[in-house]
């Protein structure tokens, strides 16, 4: 079985996806019709790491520009 991993849109760690992992990372929306196909993209919303939400406080927005939906 293959291991998923979390990806941050941000800085572009990736940890091993899991029930407790998953839910220190932060998940976004993005914009209708956003159609981009990034590791950190998971059914329309992007991820970011808990350090990256920790730094920045307009993380969403950082991420949606990493990823050039911003």
């Amino acid at each position: 079985m293959a291991t998923l991993y979390l990806h941050c849109a941000i800085c572009g760690r990736k940890q091993a996806g899991g029930l407790l992992s998953a839910a220190a990372w932060g998940q976004a929306p993005l914009s209708v019709g956003a159609a981009l196909d990034h590791p950190a993209m998971s059914d329309s919303s992007v991820r970011a790491c808990p350090t990256c939400i920790e730094r920045d406080a307009d993380w969403v927005t950082t991420a949606r520009v990493a990823l050039g939906a911003g």
